[in-house]
């Protein structure tokens, strides 16, 4: 899976965050501790960003039935319901090099998922899907909300 992520590895690593994300290892951080890299966000983009991974995780789970049925029309119909509308540098959060990294890698990685479903072959497609829930796992180990204080309002922790 590391042959995938090269370039992010690099930049994982600038920011010393710990390679088990990308191992597919639970994290040793204890219970109660969070260790992630805060993202400011405005509370509406919180509920944004945790409603598209929602709709993500449905995706997910549609393309891995239409995978089953070996029906890679519906797999490719379903992935490109992960695809993002407009360019990576208008979303939030890309302020942050990793993060921006990250996402273009996710972004290349459901573009390569979708180009394999034209193989008609369940394996590629599947390894294809694992390196795309590569990305999603090492940010989300990664990286954590921290909502915006509002103005006279003493900052979140």
């Amino acid at each position: 899976m590391v042959r995938a992520f090269s370039k992010m590895v690099m930049s994982i690593l600038v920011l010393s965050i710990p390679l088990y994300a990308l191992a597919g290892e639970p994290s040793p951080v204890p219970a109660g501790a969070d260790s992630r890299y805060p993202v400011q966000v405005t509370p509406e983009e919180a509920l944004r960003q945790k409603g598209e991974m929602r709709n993500n995780l449905a995706v997910l789970r549609n393309t891995l039935a239409a995978l089953a049925d070996k029906d890679f029309a519906g797999v490719e119909t379903s992935l490109r319901k992960l695809a993002h509308e407009g360019p990576v540098a208008t979303r939030p959060g890309v302020s942050t090099t990793v993060f921006r990294d990250l996402e273009k890698g996710f972004e290349g990685s459901v573009d390569k998922a979708i180009q394999a479903t034209h193989n008609a072959d369940v394996t590629v497609v599947l390894r294809a899907l694992s390196d795309t829930m590569g990305y999603c796992q090492a940010c989300h180990m990664a990286f954590r909300q921290s909502l915006e204080a509002k103005p006279g309002a003493e900052p979140a922790k």
